[in-house]
C-alpha cells in the first residue's frame, strides 16, 4: 500500500493459478510497472519487483486485403472505383494505378492518397482497352506498410452512333 500511494495511473491484479499470465490491450510504446508477490502457506506475502516494461513501438500497418476490382476482372463502366479492407491503425492510404505499355514497362498513371478504404481515380488515369495494375498501402505514424496489388482490364464500349437531327436528309443548308 506505501508503494501505491505514489503511484498514478491504473492497477490490474490478477491471481494467476499457473505461473504465467497473458495481458492484452497494452498501448504499443508505453511503460509498464509490474510485480509479482508469492503467498505462502503461512500466509505470509513476498513481493518480487519485475519492470518496468516497454512495449515495443507500434511498427506500420499491415498489408491492405483488396476487394474490387478483383484479380483478372475486366470492367466495362465507369466510375472504376478501387476498394480494400481498412488495415487497424491505419491514418491514410497511398494508391497508385500503373498502365502495361507495349514494350512490356509499366506506366504510372496516377498516384493519390485518401483517408477511406476505397478510392475513384480520374477517367485520365485508366486509359481504354488496356491492362492496369493497382496498388495500395496503409500508413500510421511509424510509416508506411507494405503493398497489395491486383490487374484489371479495362474495356469500355464504344459509344452508340450518333442521331443526326438537323439537317434532315438531303436538305440543302443556305448557311
Amino acid at each position: 500500500p506505501a508503494e501505491l500511494e505514489s503511484m498514478t495511473g491504473s492497477f490490474e491484479h490478477v491471481e494467476l493459478a499457473g505461473t504465467e499470465h497473458t495481458w492484452g490491450g497494452l498501448a504499443p510504446g508505453t511503460t509498464y510497472g509490474w510485480r509479482v508477490f508469492a503467498y505462502g502457506p503461512g500466509g505470509g506475502v513476498h513481493g518480487y519487483p519485475a519492470g518496468p516494461v516497454t512495449t515495443p513501438a507500434a511498427g506500420p500497418p499491415g498489408a491492405p486485403v483488396l476487394y474490387s476490382p478483383a484479380g483478372a476482372s475486366t470492367l466495362t463502366e465507369w466510375p472504376v472505383v478501387l476498394d480494400w479492407e481498412d488495415v487497424p491503425g491505419a491514418t491514410e492510404y497511398e494508391v497508385g494505378v500503373w498502365r502495361l505499355e507495349s514494350d512490356g514497362a509499366w506506366t504510372l498513371t496516377h498516384g493519390g492518397t485518401t483517408g477511406a478504404s476505397s478510392y475513384a481515380p480520374p477517367v485520365s488515369a485508366l486509359p481504354e482497352n488496356a491492362y492496369h495494375v493497382w496498388t495500395v498501402r496503409a500508413a500510421n505514424a511509424a510509416g508506411y506498410g507494405e503493398y497489395s496489388e491486383e490487374g484489371f482490364t479495362l474495356e469500355l464500349p464504344a459509344p452508340p452512333a450518333a442521331d443526326i437531327v438537323s439537317p434532315a436528309g438531303y436538305a440543302k443548308v443556305s448557311s
